[in-house]
């Protein structure tokens, strides 16, 4: 998936290039582009999905304490709300 985004973007970077871009491949190049980046998290998402299934309650608190001062805002972590 990342190698398909990778040669999308190469050919939006060509086809931003042309002297008169055409504007309905450069909104196709997006869209494929966008599609193949939301299976690229989806996949991603599942993934650490099944990590924290296989951890112990422990690991699974230790591994919530780094995620709250990793991804945690200036305000407090939106779970905690």
């Amino acid at each position: 998936t990342m190698l398909d985004i990778m040669d999308l973007r190469d050919d939006m970077h060509e086809a931003m290039a042309a002297d008169r871009p055409d504007p309905r491949t450069i909104r196709e190049l997006q869209e494929a582009m966008s599609q193949k980046q939301g299976q690229l998290i989806e996949s991603s998402v599942e993934t650490r999905n099944r990590v924290y299934d296989l951890l112990t309650e422990e690991q699974q608190e230790q591994l919530r304490e780094y995620q709250r001062q990793f991804f945690g805002r200036p305000h407090g972590p939106r779970w905690d709300r």
